[in-house]
């Protein structure tokens, strides 16, 4: 978390606690401590990335079959860090974050 620069750290570990939170009880799927830390460092990392205008993950899954639902279930869990901080999260930073949450 030392490596956010521009963002107000307290505030976006709330934001990441909350996506967390609406995630676990939507997919109903208990995330490890391991799999919340990385979470927390890469989601925070995401949004700064994100608003400095950096180029975006590109990321293509190993398998990439049946996600549609995992996928819908993240991006609806993100849309209050995107709308907060006017940012879109794309579609190979949702794949990285399937294979966190459900390849983990």
């Amino acid at each position: 978390m030392s490596a956010i620069t521009i963002l107000d750290v307290k505030k976006v570990i709330h934001s990441v606690s909350e996506m967390i939170g609406q995630l676990e009880e939507v997919t109903n799927h208990h995330l490890t401590n391991n799999q919340q830390a990385t979470l927390y460092v890469h989601i925070s990392s995401l949004i700064e990335r994100l608003i400095r205008n950096e180029p975006p993950l590109v990321y293509t899954p190993t398998n990439p079959e049946n996600r549609l639902q995992g996928l819908q279930q993240i991006k609806r869990s993100l849309n209050d860090i995107e709308t907060g901080y006017g940012v879109t999260i794309g579609q190979g930073e949702l794949n990285y974050l399937y294979d966190i949450i459900f390849d983990a």
